[in-house]
């Protein structure tokens, strides 16, 4: 078994995450441009400056570190195994920072064409999934919490099925809103319901919201508030296996190496879940730092571990990547990582805010957030929107007219000694 150094496999997630090279952008169905969601320009690359494909024209070409032509946002969408859109805006940037050229547009196209749809998959959040993966991620993908709700429910003497059908009836006439969805399950379950039937308002709606339904186009939209509201999209449901086939697949394509408990974790579902699908393909073994053992594509690509990773703009937790465990030998843990809660000096006026600082460092240090400049300008420092707050990890002062400097804050709980940011001015 091939061993695999911890940079190595740092250089190989972010290849498969477009996020060394961006890959060449192709337009969506509506082949308009629209405003750049950072910028508010259109197509230049201002985070690395770089040649290649991050350029004005944002012209194709093959991805050097990832193998990729160029991608639409569906094609995107399907080759990261699904995009956290929790934060309706965060698929944007996530796509942004990946493909060549692309505009807010090309992906409101893509959602209104139903080539990407908003749904409730893998551990029960909101992700954007490619449609011709729908069917798979619904089945083997999932939330335990969930999963012992439909137990609870079928306890009852419940035809779930029968339940689902009078759901999709209702919400095809118009679309309902999660409360309005669990209203319609609540009222099918016979009276007194027991108590945790109130309890689990959420759970009880998803069990239409994980099968029959999915977010209205509307619900995705770049600047769209965070709402829900439900139609149908039956699929046609695969087997058992060739959805854990088709799951287990797209995951190491865009996160691999990992170990099953990587994808367990990712997905929602108990590694057996996967067993048999992870045993019909054509895998490779490598050995981390740590002596676990990673199972990756044969074919999946592979750079050098030397090769140079430019900063790229991922923004708040949802628009990168989910973080491997620390299993997979990416980078070992820190004090203070997973969520903490206190007043950071990173949020302009120590607003509150819940962050999450365990992300991959797109240069191979762990010490480093992603962060980018943002184009001079009347809008909030490095933010989107005027008066708005800078993400988290990122620092923004002001140094004079058009000015702006950049903090990188370290992960994990910083010292007494290092908790002043280091700053970088162009």
């Amino acid at each position: 078994m091939e061993p695999v150094t911890t940079r190595q496999l740092n250089r190989w997630t972010l290849a498969r995450q477009h996020l060394l090279e961006r890959a060449g952008g192709l337009k969506g169905a509506s082949g308009a441009g629209g405003l750049d969601p950072v910028s508010g320009a259109g197509g230049l690359d201002s985070v690395s400056g770089a040649g290649g494909l991050d350029s004005a024209s944002g012209a194709g070409g093959l991805d050097s570190a990832s193998g990729a032509g160029g991608l639409d946002p569906a094609a995107a969408v399907e080759a990261l195994a699904g995009m956290q859109a929790q934060a309706p805006s965060a698929p944007y940037l996530g796509l942004w920072s990946r493909l060549a050229g692309f505009q807010v547009a090309d992906l409101e196209a893509a959602l209104h064409a139903r080539t990407v749809v908003k749904t409730t998959v893998m551990r029960g959040t909101l992700h954007l999934v490619a449609r011709s993966r729908l069917a798979a991620f619904r089945l083997a993908t999932g939330s335990g919490y969930y999963d012992g709700t439909f137990r609870l429910l079928a306890g009852l003497g419940l035809d779930l099925d029968a339940i689902r059908a009078r759901v999709a009836a209702q919400v095809e006439e118009r679309t309902r809103s999660r409360t309005e969805v669990y209203r319609l399950v609540a009222e099918q379950i016979p009276v007194p319901h027991p108590p945790w039937v109130a309890d689990r308002p959420s759970a009880v709606a998803a069990l239409s919201v994980t099968t029959d339904l999915v977010n209205a186009p509307e619900d995705a939209l770049y600047g769209a508030p965070a709402k829900s509201r439900y139609e149908v999209l039956r699929t046609e449901e695969p087997s058992p296996l060739e959805a854990a086939r088709q799951v287990a697949s797209d995951y190491l394509a865009a996160y691999g190496p990992a170990t099953t408990a990587d994808l367990a974790a990712w997905s929602g579902r108990p590694a057996r879940t996967f067993a048999d699908g992870l045993a019909s393909l054509d895998l490779v073994r490598f050995r981390a730092e740590d002596g676990r053992t990673l199972l990756d594509l044969a074919d999946a690509p592979r750079p050098d571990g030397d090769i140079p990773a430019p900063v790229r703009f991922l923004g708040q937790p949802p628009l990168g990547p989910r973080p491997p465990r620390a299993g997979a030998g990416r980078r070992a843990p820190q004090a203070g990582d997973r969520q903490e809660r206190r007043r950071g000096p990173d949020v302009p006026g120590g607003r509150r805010r819940r962050r999450n600082l365990e992300r991959p460092a797109p240069d191979g240090a762990a010490d480093a957030h992603p962060a980018t400049a943002r184009a001079p300008g009347p809008v909030g420092a490095a933010s989107g929107r005027r008066g708005g707050s800078a993400p988290p990890g990122l620092v923004a002062a002001r140094g004079g007219r058009g000015a702006h400097r950049l903090g990188l804050t370290p992960f994990g709980r910083p010292s007494a000694g290092v908790r002043r940011p280091l700053l970088i001015q162009p």
